[in-house]
């Protein structure tokens, strides 16, 4: 098939926050797909913009953060920076649906690969963050925030990289 292309172009990806830190398990023999199963995934996101042109997507993941169990505890940070298509004749609503859904979708997969290739040499093999349910991401975000525990996914206005 023939594919049409996004109007929403990832122009960079930065990873602007790493920590990695593994803790061997008290066991010799351990079934290493069933304890990574275990562990806890935590992410945040914010979109942030300054202008109508640049727009930034920020996403920060963490593994098994706070090291409850064996084996690896992952946080990482990264930021995408998006363009639209000059081509592409769409509405500020339209951007912001492409931002929330492909957009945090896009910056998950860019974090997924780098932590992929974090773990790769590490005692447990290389680790590979699961798919994400993003509605439901947006979902909870959206529920934290009408309790006033989380910023707006359209958090403060930054200055994105030029």
């Amino acid at each position: 098939m023939i594919v049409k292309r996004s109007p929403l172009d990832l122009a960079e990806f930065a990873l602007v926050n790493q920590q990695y830190k593994f803790t061997p398990p008290d066991e010799d023999k351990i079934d290493v797909g069933a304890l990574v199963d275990q562990y806890e995934i935590d992410i945040d996101f914010s979109i942030n913009t300054q202008d109508n042109i640049r727009f930034q997507v920020y996403v920060a993941i963490g593994v098994n953060k706070n090291g409850a169990l064996p084996g690896y505890a992952i946080s990482s940070e990264g930021v995408g920076f998006f363009d639209f298509s000059k081509a592409a004749d769409i509405s500020k609503k339209e951007k912001g649906e492409f931002l929330q859904f492909s957009g945090i979708s896009i910056c998950i997969n860019q974090m997924r690969g780098i932590i992929a290739t974090l773990t790769s040499n590490g005692p447990f093999g290389k680790y590979l963050l699961p798919s994400i349910d993003v509605n439901d991401l947006l979902s909870e975000k959206l529920k934290a925030i009408s309790k006033g525990g989380a910023k707006s996914p359209k958090a403060s206005k930054t200055s994105p990289k030029k």
